[in-house]
C-alpha cells in the first residue's frame, strides 16, 4: 500500500513537470520575431504565476522538510500498520497545543491520511510550479538581452 501511495504521488508530480515542459516547450517553438517569442514567454509565464497563486490560495501546502512514514503497531492478536507525518523541526501542534515533530495518521486511506498525502503532492506541485517560473524569468531575461543586441546591431 506504501508503495502505491508513493507510487501516485510521484506519478501526480511527474507528470505536473511534463506538463510544465510541455507548456515551456510550446513557448519555445522557432518563432523569428522576438517580440513574438517575448510575448509568448510572458504569457506562459503569467498562466505559471496565476496557477501558482491559485494553489497557494486555495490550499494547504505540507510544511517543508515533513514526509510520511509507516509504522508497525502491535495488538493483542496481531499487527498494525499505521502512518504518522513527520518532520525535521516541531511543526505540528499536540492535542494539548505544544509543538511536535510527530503526527498521528492512522491508518492508509484514513481522513486524515489523505489529506496529509494531498497537502504533500501540492507541495511538489509548488515547487515544479516554481522551477518552471524561474526558468522563464531566465528566458526572458535573455530574450531581452537578445532583442538588445539585435536592435543595437541593426542602428549600425
Amino acid at each position: 500500500m506504501r508503495d502505491l501511495k508513493w507510487s501516485y504521488v510521484r506519478g501526480v508530480i511527474y507528470a505536473n513537470r511534463i506538463r510544465i515542459f510541455l507548456l515551456i516547450s510550446m513557448a519555445d517553438q522557432n518563432l523569428e520575431n522576438i517580440s513574438q517569442r517575448i510575448d509568448n514567454l510572458t504569457n506562459l509565464l503569467e498562466e505559471l504565476e496565476q496557477e501558482l497563486a491559485r494553489y497557494r490560495r486555495e490550499s494547504e501546502l505540507a510544511p517543508s522538510s515533513s514526509w510520511i512514514t509507516r509504522y508497525r503497531a502491535r495488538g493483542q492478536k496481531k499487527y498494525y500498520w499505521y502512518y504518522k507525518w513527520q518532520a525535521t523541526d516541531p511543526v505540528f501542534l499536540t492535542q494539548q497545543g505544544k509543538p511536535s515533530c510527530y503526527q498521528h495518521l492512522g491508518k492508509a486511506g484514513s481522513s486524515a491520511d489523505l489529506k496529509a498525502v494531498k497537502q504533500i503532492v501540492r507541495r511538489g506541485m509548488v515547487k515544479a510550479l516554481e522551477q518552471g517560473i524561474s526558468t522563464l524569468k531566465a528566458g526572458l531575461e535573455d530574450l531581452v538581452e537578445e532583442g538588445r543586441k539585435k536592435s543595437t546591431s541593426s542602428r549600425k
